[in-house]
């Protein structure tokens, strides 16, 4: 069946009221005791829509329409016009299970809304609260995640611990032998010329609490020096600005990231140096545990891409209408929330209430400013 929608009439303001209604029975004993049945396993709504004022051919079209439809005879689709709203950090999505990829935004309720705009989506997880991107991020590094594909010059893996982000036995040691030389590590990265880069990696002490990394930028050598015990840098160099940030709850663990402009015949990936930038014999036994290396195009470290024998691009998401679809899965344990401005606008079909004149309704409006309509199943 086709149902008339109700007509647009300018004076109409918001707040629009949707309230829920229930139908229950309800049978008392002598004894006082109550037993109660509910006859509707969903509401339904009653809507207050504020009318702020009419002219005469407003008039002349509700009449109209109230005539068309009989009065509370035929019903019909009306959908309230809400004040778009803004939202600040309101959770969607949660709980994840750890392999669901999409997510539905709501308001502050948790009812789905009907469009947003100026969207803003963050994931807090191991690595805190980041903002997630709708521009395509490429990691550079190869083997991101996995030491045992890294080139080692004059060192060894010792044992692995847990990874930052919870897999277990990937996080290894990289330990300086006992040779007096430079002892130091890379990851095969594509990195292009005469572009701004920023290369970061995941540290803890492990007997030796100090790492360099070495770039090449235009004008010279680059090589900050990264605290892991002060959790402190320093000595950047031309064209280069580094970064250390603790990660939360995981003690001792930091995010290294050096940023660069390359030089015009760029092909080396960024060098990670143990300890000191100086020759040094090991003892064989000390070193760094290091982690998750991603050397990206831009200014800023962004959440860490995965990959594992190749550069690996992705999306962080892709809004299509107000559903989020996420490229990598969000952890069980990871939360997201949004901001941006919302609005909802469901559309409901209702009727005029029962046993109620034209003249009625005029007065409501007249009087309360209120046209009131219910809704029907």
């Amino acid at each position: 069946m086709s149902y008339n929608t109700f007509p647009t009439l300018p004076g109409i303001g918001w707040p629009i009221k949707v309230t829920p209604k229930f139908k229950t029975i309800v049978q008392q004993a002598a004894s006082g005791a109550e037993f109660r049945t509910g006859l509707w396993s969903s509401p339904l709504h009653e809507i207050s829509v504020p009318v702020n004022f009419m002219d005469q051919a407003d008039w002349r079209t509700l009449v109209n329409f109230f005539e068309q439809q009989q009065g509370s005879l035929l019903p019909f689709y009306f959908t309230p016009t809400q004040a778009p709203w803004q939202a600040n950090a309101l959770p969607f999505g949660n709980p994840w299970n750890g392999s669901a990829t999409s997510a539905q935004l709501v308001d502050s309720r948790g009812n789905p809304i009907s469009s947003a705009s100026n969207v803003s989506i963050y994931r807090a997880d191991w690595q805190g609260n980041q903002l997630l991107s709708t521009q395509a991020r490429t990691n550079l590094s190869f083997h991101s995640t996995d030491a045992t594909n890294w080139i080692l010059s004059d060192c060894t893996l010792g044992a692995a611990i847990t990874a930052p982000d919870g897999t277990a036995n990937n996080f290894y040691p990289i330990i300086p032998d006992t040779s007096n030389v430079l002892h130091y590590t890379r990851a095969p990265a594509a990195i292009p010329a005469n572009t701004r880069i920023t290369h970061s990696f995941y540290a803890k002490a492990a007997g030796y609490s100090k790492v360099l990394c070495e770039t090449k930028p235009l004008g010279g050598d680059a090589t900050p020096q990264f605290d892991l015990s002060a959790g402190s840098v320093n000595g950047t160099g031309t064209n280069t600005t580094a970064a250390i940030n603790p990660v939360a709850g995981q003690p001792g663990v930091f995010r290294c990231s050096v940023t660069f402009t390359t030089n015009g015949s760029y092909a080396a990936d960024p060098v990670t140096f143990i300890n000191v930038y100086a020759p040094f014999a090991g003892d064989g036994v000390s070193g760094v545990y290091i982690w998750g290396r991603q050397t990206e195009v831009g200014d800023v470290a962004t959440p860490l891409i995965p990959t594992t024998t190749a550069p690996v691009t992705l999306t962080d998401y892709t809004l299509t209408g107000t559903t989020v679809n996420l490229a990598q899965a969000p952890a069980d344990t990871a939360t997201t929330t949004w901001s941006g401005t919302g609005s909802n606008a469901t559309t409901y079909l209702v009727r005029f209430p029962d046993d109620i004149e034209f003249e009625q309704i005029v007065s409501q409006i007249y009087k309360a400013k209120t046209l009131k309509l219910q809704e029907v199943r």
